[in-house]
């Protein structure tokens, strides 16, 4: 019985052994082998890219339609002092979803972009958050962002102040499609 399965393993070996030989011979040897093997690779590599531009836009349009429906359900004050309020209790509520892990991120994300919305300086703001927060959070606030402007994102500041906040939004795009 063990020398019945011996044979089985070696006839198994040297079958996969010379399936490999052969095509490593065609890929070396034979030009059209080596053109459908590219196509096929391209081909591979544009359906990969397209999916994940097809994901990119599903979540910012799932991050639009977020922000809308949670501004429908809790306006932003146009009261300085509420809005102070609101800054810190959205801050506070913000970090405890950060903390939450992974599963809390875009909750938190939504949380800290209302609360640049309602900061007097939300470029600074940005700048603090992007040393606080995990880069996963802040790829999210980003593409809020540049989903959907926050009104006083460049109300207040000139062209030159805006820069900064633009940089950012770029940067994080290239590194989504170095990424991908």
């Amino acid at each position: 019985m063990a020398n019945t399965f011996t044979k089985i393993v070696t006839v198994i070996g040297v079958l996969s052994a010379s399936a490999f030989a052969f095509y490593d011979y065609k890929r070396r040897n034979d030009y059209t082998f080596r053109k459908q093997l590219m196509k096929r690779e391209l081909k591979y590599k544009k359906n990969l890219q397209s999916a994940k531009q097809t994901e990119l836009r599903d979540r910012v349009i799932g991050y639009v339609e977020l922000i809308n429906r949670s501004l429908k359900e809790d306006p932003l004050p146009t009261d300085p002092h509420l809005r102070e309020a609101m800054f810190a209790e959205l801050s506070q509520e913000g970090e405890k979803l950060m903390a939450g892990g992974p599963a809390n991120f875009d909750l938190a994300a939504l949380c800290f972009y209302k609360a640049l919305m309602v900061f007097p300086a939300p470029i600074k703001f940005l700048e603090i958050l992007q040393s606080i927060v995990p880069r996963e959070i802040f790829e999210t606030i980003t593409l809020m962002i540049s989903a959907v402007p926050p009104p006083n994102l460049y109300a207040n500041a000139s062209p030159a102040a805006s820069q900064p906040i633009q940089e950012v939004v770029e940067e994080v795009e290239e590194v989504q499609e170095v990424e991908n």
